[in-house]
């Protein structure tokens, strides 16, 4: 999915903000409700229109420094090896 220009937002955010409404908006910009919504949502309670970047992709990796894993396992005598 590829991601709006900051350009189209703001004009369209600028659109409903000067009057017009959420309907027509949404369809003289082709967008959906949902869209214009989270960007007015987003413009409200941060103040810009930038989309969110470096969110995750898939899961999320329990273990992120791996020295120190390796260092616990090679230090620590499990019970159940036995």
């Amino acid at each position: 999915m590829s991601c709006y220009s900051i350009d189209l937002r703001q004009r369209a955010v600028n659109a409903h903000i000067n009057g017009k409404s959420k309907s027509q908006t949404c369809r003289d910009f082709q967008i959906s409700r949902p869209t214009l919504d989270k960007w007015l949502s987003q413009f409200t309670e941060q103040g810009h229109l930038n989309p969110i970047t470096k969110y995750q992709k898939g899961h999320s990796h329990i273990i992120t420094d791996w020295e120190s894993f390796t260092q616990f396992v090679q230090n620590t005598t499990f019970d159940t090896l036995k």
